[in-house]
Formats: C-alpha cells, sequence, structure tokens
C-alpha cells in the first residue's frame, strides 16, 4: 500500500514534496498547461481537472450564460460543445502523460448550477453516466481504443457515481468500452452521499455498513482510496440557501457555493485507528491523505495525524 497527499499545480507552492516522508508521494491535481517547477520525482499519481457542469452543455440541457468568461470554461462545462468537451479531456491527458501517472482519478459525476446547495437534485445517476461512458468512450477512442494511463473514476455525492450501493458501478461497467479504469473510492464523499455522520466513531460504523453490500470484483477495482472524515450531518440539515441564490448567475453561484461545499465536504484526518481495518478490508493499491487544509503546513500535519495510525507502514 502506497501513501500519497494531494498537491495542485495551482497552490501556488512547492513546499508539500519537501515536507512529507520520503517513502511517501503526490497525487498532484493538473489542468491543461505542462507541469513545470514540481519535483515531479514525488510525483506518483494526477487528479485530472474536473468541471462542474459538463452534462448541461453535453446534453443540450443547460447553456452557457453570458457571465462566464471563455477562460472559465473548460473548469466549469469541460467545453462549450461536445466536439469541445472531447479535445480538452484528451489535452488534459496528454498533458498529464508525461508525468507517467500510476493512475489518473476523473470524477464520474456532474452538478447542475442552480442545485450546488441542494441535497436532491433533478438530473438522474443514470442519465450522467450514459453521457459520461459517452464523453470517455469518444476520447479512449482517439488513444487507440483505451487510456494511455488507468482512470480511477471517484465518486460524489452529486448525480453520477455515488458509490452508495454497487448499482452505478455495474452500470459503467456495462457501459465503458475501455478496459483501463479502475475505482477512486473517496470516504468523504461516500460519507455525504449517504446522509453524513455526526462523530468519527460514527463515520467508521458507516463507512464499513455501506462497504459489507460491495460484491468482491467491485472491491477488486477499488484501487484508489481518497480517505479524509467528514461529521457535518449536523451543518448540511441546518443549512438553508440564500433567496437570491438561483439569480446571482453561475459565476455568482459558483463563488457562494464554495464556502457551503468547503463546510460540507470537509477533509479532516481520521484519528480513531480503527479506520486502518476499514481501508486493509478494501486494501486498495494506493491511499491519498485527501486532506483540505489551504495551508501547507496545516495539510501536512493533518496528513501525518491520519497517516501515522498505518504504523506498519510508518516506519
Amino acid at each position: 500500500m502506497k501513501h500519497l497527499i494531494c498537491d495542485s499545480v495551482y497552490s501556488n507552492d512547492v513546499v508539500i514534496p519537501s515536507l512529507i516522508r520520503e517513502t511517501d508521494h503526490v497525487e498532484l491535481l493538473t489542468g491543461y498547461s505542462p507541469v513545470s517547477g514540481y519535483d515531479l520525482e514525488r510525483v506518483e499519481s494526477v487528479h485530472l481537472p474536473y468541471s462542474t457542469d459538463w452534462y448541461g452543455v453535453w446534453s443540450g440541457e443547460r447553456r452557457i450564460t453570458d457571465d462566464v468568461d471563455d477562460a472559465s470554461i473548460p473548469f466549469m462545462y469541460y467545453g462549450s460543445d461536445k466536439d469541445e468537451i472531447v479535445q480538452n479531456m484528451i489535452e488534459a491527458i496528454q498533458i498529464a502523460q508525461p508525468l507517467k501517472p500510476q493512475y489518473g482519478v476523473l470524477h464520474a459525476c456532474n452538478a447542475n448550477f442552480d442545485e450546488l446547495l441542494c441535497r436532491t437534485y433533478s438530473d438522474s445517476d443514470s442519465k450522467i453516466l450514459s453521457a459520461f461512458a459517452e464523453m470517455m468512450n469518444e476520447v479512449a477512442s482517439s488513444f487507440g481504443g483505451d487510456m494511455p494511463f488507468e482512470l480511477a473514476l471517484e465518486n460524489l455525492w452529486w448525480p453520477g457515481m455515488r458509490m452508495v450501493d454497487t448499482s452505478c458501478y455495474r452500470f459503467l461497467e456495462s457501459h465503458l468500452e475501455f478496459d483501463n479504469w479502475s475505482i477512486c473510492l473517496d470516504t468523504g464523499h461516500l460519507l455525504i452521499a449517504a446522509g453524513g455522520s455526526d462523530s468519527e466513531s460514527e463515520s467508521i460504523e458507516l463507512l464499513n455498513h455501506i462497504v459489507d453490500g460491495y460484491q468482491k470484483d467491485v472491491l477488486d477495482r477499488i484501487r484508489v482510496m481518497h480517505l479524509h472524515n467528514n461529521t457535518s450531518r449536523l451543518f448540511a440539515r441546518s443549512f438553508v440557501a440564500p433567496d437570491d441564490f438561483c439569480e446571482l448567475g453561475h459565476m455568482g453561484r459558483y463563488s457562494a457555493a464554495y464556502r457551503f461545499i468547503c463546510e460540507l465536504d470537509q477533509h479532516r484526518p481520521f484519528t480513531d485507528p480503527s479506520i486502518v481495518g476499514f481501508v486493509e478490508r478494501i486494501s486498495p493499491e494506493f491511499v491519498n491523505h485527501e486532506m483540505g487544509a489551504v495551508d501547507p503546513l496545516e495539510r501536512v500535519s493533518d496528513y501525518n495525524i491520519q497517516r501515522s495510525l498505518f504504523k506498519k507502514d510508518y516506519i
């Protein structure tokens, strides 16, 4: 089992590789420009760019509004039409290729801008995953029918692959036409999708309960884990969206939702050693201790708190 910490080409610092243990590495969020000025020897894997509502453009059900500038389109929609979405995804993969990643994480979900602060959604998982499979099959065909490195598809709480059961996995299994993919199981996202928790012990109990329903072939597909805790159920239940949220425009909604999402998806470290048993029952090859602190020193501190629970790997 290899241990990683997350970092980003947009973080404006390169200190994290120098602060973590020599045996540990980085999962690096990449973009649409070549990576430079980073300690590439420490990069084990990548997190490919994600967008908020690519499905709205892909399906034609929603349009890009006039308040979105061209530079923001790849990060909010992947592109302005189907062809551009596919081309930008191809470009993102090509940008990551020189890093020779063991895997590249990709969100297998979508969020309607009107529903960023909601707990129920108008788009169904099957609609999102059907469009996602169509999109990624086209991308794979441009690489000769398979991906140049393994795609680790990540679960979220928005429509798409939520992993509260195995139905979404089975859907992708039958619709993806390429082989080089796996699952990146994000524990914090899974907790939100399952209704949340109020304590660390409750989080661990809920995670184990969900995984009790996974079949062996599903467990075998989980090659990557994003390990972090959220105890934000009370916040989620008490939160009330601003009355004028849907009047703010896409950029305004995106900004207004940022604080809510950070409060909901806390990315805090586990401190209870029993989380190790949960990880070991799945036995992923890679565990990214995905801490959410913006300050790199705080993020590494949180990383070390959770990382130290894995004592046999922490010599």
